[in-house]
């Protein structure tokens, strides 16, 4: 830790009036200048994520820490996320955030094939598949 992150430490704590002396974890949080508080807090609020670490946070565990862990669990789990993709986009490994889910080159499986084959052959249908055909219109 270098000088100029305690003197980021200690503007921060002034800034933000937090009760002195802050503990060593409280201290390195508002050093390194992530506030996974205020992103917990802005996620409960149910507001508008700031950036796109904070939108990969709340899809990761969002669902977990509004229903089924008790507040400073779903604190504890939301900071270790938050600081996971944090790291990441500090890497640059942080994903676009406007990829589609499923690429356009994507590899076809023997499944695939094989569910083709088999409706284009000439074999009597199963009773499933004559219901299916029935519900698509065919």
């Amino acid at each position: 830790m270098d000088q100029s992150t305690v003197k980021n430490g200690i503007k921060q704590i002034i800034d933000k009036r937090v009760a002195w002396p802050p503990n060593l974890a409280k201290f390195l949080d508002l050093a390194s200048g992530i506030d996974t508080d205020a992103a917990f807090d802005r996620f409960i609020r149910r507001e508008e994520p700031l950036d796109d670490v904070e939108a990969k946070t709340r899809s990761d565990c969002g669902f977990a820490c509004r229903t089924q862990l008790s507040e400073d669990k779903a604190r504890a789990k939301f900071k270790k996320v938050y600081t996971m993709w944090h790291e990441r986009k500090q890497r640059g490994e942080m994903p676009d955030p406007n990829q589609k889910a499923i690429t356009q080159n994507r590899q076809t499986k023997d499944t695939d094939h094989m569910v083709e084959e088999r409706m284009r052959s000439n074999k009597p249908k199963t009773e499933l598949e004559k219901r299916i055909e029935a519900l698509r219109g065919k």
